[in-house]
Parts: structure tokens; sequence; C-alpha cells
């Protein structure tokens, strides 16, 4: 229960946030056109790659009774096999163009949501007082100036590891694990690698599930006619702002003298960490 109010709270100010950051709400429609025309581009490569090949022509000799033989030119299509070992490469391609935009769309959000959050707050009206005209496109500009390669590479470091499993898919899809040796010992060093990540990750799994929790409350309540809409939202930006969020808390506490010392976060916020999270925190830190 104490999860549930807390995560109700970060809800609210993610609501708080983006009632100020409108145009983050775009954000997702725009992603989610660039994925459509990605897939598109990538469903008529895949065509070409799997149609390619070359055309034959052939002589065929038909018996008649005049004249005896008849000469028929014949052609036919021979579909190329080795062309189609490059939908390997082009299934990465397309694993590391949609982690990029997934990538940019997060970023652009993260740097929106802490320029928010690290704004003072005007007293009087209870907004926050940008020192910046456009958050939202100040996050853009930003992203595209300074982040492009830091997303290209962090989306070329997940792209292997999604191509992996969908090779680990295929081949579960298929039934040849229990035929192979191969398969055995991939599957158990993918088993002992999440051990030893899983290991490592108590403090940000603790944090970090309350924004799972959060757009997971979110998705529950919306409404059955803007349920399409409602998820793109928040499954996206929802998530995001809630996640950067934390991390703005933690490092106002960080940087102002450790627990309950944030400056800049909303009292409110404040109370609801101190009232439902910190016996949490306390034990698992």
């Amino acid at each position: 229960m104490p999860r549930l109010l807390l995560a109700g709270a970060f809800i609210t100010h993610a609501s708080r946030a983006l009632s100020q950051l409108k145009r983050l709400l775009v954000l997702p429609f725009i992603t989610y056109v660039l994925l459509l025309l990605l897939f598109g581009w990538g469903i008529l490569v895949t065509v070409c790659i799997f149609g390619a090949g070359e055309m034959s022509t052939r002589i065929a000799t038909i018996a008649a009774a005049s004249p005896a033989y008849i000469s028929v030119a014949t052609e036919s299509f021979q579909a190329s096999t080795k062309l189609r070992w490059l939908f390997i490469y082009h299934l990465f391609g397309m694993y590391w163009s949609v982690n990029f935009v997934l990538s940019t769309t997060e970023m652009i959000t993260a740097t929106a949501i802490s320029l928010w959050y690290f704004s003072p707050e005007n007293r009087m009206t209870g907004l926050k007082d940008f020192q910046i005209a456009d958050p939202v496109s100040y996050s853009l500009h930003m992203t595209i100036k300074y982040h492009l390669g830091t997303l290209a590479l962090s989306s070329c470091s997940v792209a292997p590891v999604e191509h992996i499993r969908s090779f680990l898919l295929y081949l579960e899809h298929k039934n040849e694990f229990d035929a192979s040796t191969f398969t055995k010992v991939m599957a158990r060093c993918c088993c002992l690698a999440c051990t030893l990540i899983s290991s490592n990750l108590l403090r940000v799994g603790a944090l970090s599930q309350i924004g799972y929790a959060s757009v997971l409350l979110g998705k529950l309540i919306v409404c059955t006619i803007t349920s399409l809409i409602s998820w793109f939202l928040l499954d996206n930006i929802y998530e995001t702002s809630i996640n950067m969020l934390l991390m703005c808390f933690i490092l106002d506490e960080n940087l102002h003298g450790g627990r309950s010392n944030s400056v800049h976060a909303p009292a409110p916020l404040i109370q609801s960490v101190n009232d439902h999270l910190r016996p949490k925190w306390q034990t698992v830190m």
C-alpha cells in the first residue's frame, strides 16, 4: 500500500511537469510515425533480399511431327540463397535504428523533465519558472547537437543483445534447444550473466520499480475507449518522466547533504518519500 501511495505521488508530479511541458505529449506520436516508416522500409528491404536472384535462359527441345524437333527458349528465375544471409545484417540494423529512435525520444523527455525539476518554483502560482523560454525545444537542440553519438553507441550496444535474443527465440520455436549442445551452453551462460547482473542491481531495482508500478497503475485505470492513446503516452512519456524525477530527486539530495536535504523537490514530494519510502531505502542501502 505505501508503494501505491508513493506511485500516485510520482504520477501527480509527473503530470505537473507535463502540464508545463505540453509539447512533450506530441513526442510519442512523432516517434510512432517514425517507427512505422522504419518498419515499412524494413519490410521492403526484407522482400527485396528474399526476392533477389538471377534470370537464367535455357533452350528446350520439343519433339514434333514436322519438323522433327522445335527449339524453345525458356527463362526461369532462381532465387539467390547466399543473399539471404544479408537478412542477419539487415535485422541488426533494424534493431539499432529502432533503439536509436526510442533512445532519442527518452533523451529529449529526460532533459526536459530535469530542466523542470531543477527550475525554481514560484511560490505564488506553484509553477516552475523556467530560465529557458522553451525547455522542450532546448532539449531537442541539445540532444541533436551533443548526444547523437551517445545515443547511437548505446543503441548499438543494445542491438546485439536483442539480435541474440531473437536467435534464441527462433531456436526455441523450432524446438532445437534439446538437440544442440551449443544452445545449451549459451542458455547457461545467459543464466549466469543474468544472475551476476541482478545481484548488483538491488538499489537501482528498488527505485526503478516505483516507476514501473506507476506506469502499470496508470495503464490499469485508463478508459477503454482511449486505451491505445493512453498506452502510447504512459509507456513512453510518463515512464521516462517518473524515472527522471526519481534520478533528479536522488541527485538533488546527494548534492545538498544527503537524505531529507533536497532543495529543488516540491514539499509534497518530499513528504511522500519520507512517509512511504524512507524505511525501505534504509533497509536496502
